[in-house]
This record gives C-alpha cells, structure tokens and sequence, in this order.
C-alpha cells in the first residue's frame, strides 16, 4: 500500500512541476494570430529598431530562414513556431 501511494505521489509531481517551470518566462507580445508572412515583417522590423548582439542576431536570422524555408515547404504551423521562436530569443534572460 505504501508503494502505491509512493509511486501516485511522484507521478503526481512528474507530471505538475513540469507546467511550473517557465511561469517566469513572458513571451513576446503582440504575435497571436499572425500568420507565417506577418511574423517575417513584424521580425524584420523589429530587427531594425532593436539594439543586440551581432551573435543574438545571426541566431535570430538563422531562426528567421529556418521558418521561411519551411513556409516555401507548405507547412505554416512549423514556420510559425519558428519566427516566434526567434522572437523569444529577444525576451530578456532573468
């Protein structure tokens, strides 16, 4: 019986600490519902007001053209998910 309550206790906890872990990190704003086309322009503009490091902007740009490559394969969702992972690269660091 001991065991059984042992083990649900840390399944438990393997499965809610997980959803805990990046409650620090905001992402970036104002990106919902933006296709794949909106997010280059939006990344594209940002890049130009932004101040950083030549090194986080090679990151971003390589995050940029893995999207659109992937937008020229036919697959929107994963291009989206890679320009808002460029964008996330802009989030500060705590």
């Amino acid at each position: 019986m001991k065991n059984k309550i042992l083990i649900s206790t840390l399944m438990l906890g393997a499965f809610t600490i997980p959803s805990f872990a990046q409650t620090n990190v905001e992402p970036y704003p104002g990106l919902e519902g933006l296709d794949c086309v909106a997010l280059v322009e939006k990344l594209d503009v940002t890049l130009e007001e932004v101040t950083i490091s030549d090194e986080l902007k090679l990151l971003i740009l390589e995050q940029r053209e893995k999207g659109v490559e992937e937008k020229k394969a036919g697959d929107e969702e994963a291009c989206v998910t890679s320009l808002k992972a460029a964008f996330q690269l802009l989030v500060p660091k705590e």
